[in-house]
């Protein structure tokens, strides 16, 4: 079995065959969320000023688990989409009306972010941050996006009450929200689950794109009005920086115990860079506020 290394050269050069126009196609290494590394591959075609990446940790595990190199290949499917590298200009970008529509926000963990906070426009919240990006395209396959930082505020001539007034018109509407019961989700995970009408009380909290929609929580009203359904306060849950877990308060015995599972999950089942929280957050249904619990 091959070592990263060589598993990440042998991917680099098997999809160097796979394009008819030259593609520059580099390793590349990036700090992402929670200042995790990520390793993979950058693809350029030559003379453009843009380039995409792919990472390839996940492809790697799959590897390991007994996928071929040919089946991992093909669905990378970022890397096959020509038209878009072909065609990619970013000086578009630089004109705030051609943007403004696609600015929307995200939400990570302060403390361990707080370097690249120190780059990026952002607004505290709980021992959160509210984080910007531009959503140039999305679908249930893939998402194309690219991170604000605080140079294109200078270049936009905009300041960080105008870049929040557009992501919190634009979120809700290119990232709708979406609450699920948790025995619907556990069903297209396990069908002999779904066979035993499992009702835990819980819903999960996502957008329809299941990407990033932990950010759904800062949306007018939502928790409110899951609050007032419930006819009683909450407990959210932050299973990862995609999705929440809604709980009623009456369903929560012991508070201790919840933020154990927590940690827990964070730390055997999510992966590092979309990890949002190690505690529940608690939504006050009279005071009409979220706040640490």
């Amino acid at each position: 079995m091959m070592n990263y290394k060589d598993f990440e050269t042998t991917i680099k050069e098997f999809l160097e065959t796979k394009f008819e126009t030259k593609i520059n196609i580099t390793p590349v290494e990036t700090r992402k969320n929670n200042n995790t590394l990520c390793r993979g591959l950058s693809f350029q075609v030559p003379c453009s000023n843009t380039a995409t990446s792919i990472y390839l940790e996940d492809a790697y595990r799959d590897y390991k688990n007994g996928i071929s190199i040919p089946d991992i290949c093909k669905n990378l499917y970022p890397v096959y989409k020509i038209p878009s590298l072909q065609n990619a200009n970013i000086d578009p970008l630089f004109n705030l009306e051609n943007v403004k529509n696609q600015i929307v926000y995200k939400i990570i963990n302060y403390e361990q972010n707080k370097d690249l906070l120190k780059r990026i426009p952002h607004i505290p919240f709980l021992d959160l941050a509210i984080v910007f990006y531009l959503l140039l395209e999305i679908n249930n396959k893939s998402v194309a996006s690219m991170p604000i930082k605080n140079r294109h505020l200078a270049i936009w001539g905009i300041d960080l009450d105008t870049l929040y007034s557009c992501a919190k018109e634009n979120t809700p509407k290119l990232l709708p929200a979406s609450i699920q019961p948790i025995s619907d989700v556990i069903g297209k995970i396990d069908e002999e689950l779904a066979t035993q009408n499992i009702d835990l009380g819980m819903l999960i909290l996502s957008n329809t794109y299941n990407n990033l929609g932990a950010g759904c929580i800062l949306y007018d009203n939502i928790l409110k009005q899951l609050s007032c359904q419930f006819g009683e306060s909450l407990y959210v849950i932050p299973s990862s920086t995609h999705e929440c877990i809604i709980l009623p308060k009456s369903k929560v015995e012991n508070g201790a115990y919840l933020k154990y599972m927590i940690c827990s999950i964070n730390e055997k089942v999510v992966d590092p860079d979309e990890v949002l929280a190690d505690h529940p957050y608690y939504y006050d249904l009279q005071k009409e506020t979220l706040e640490l619990a």
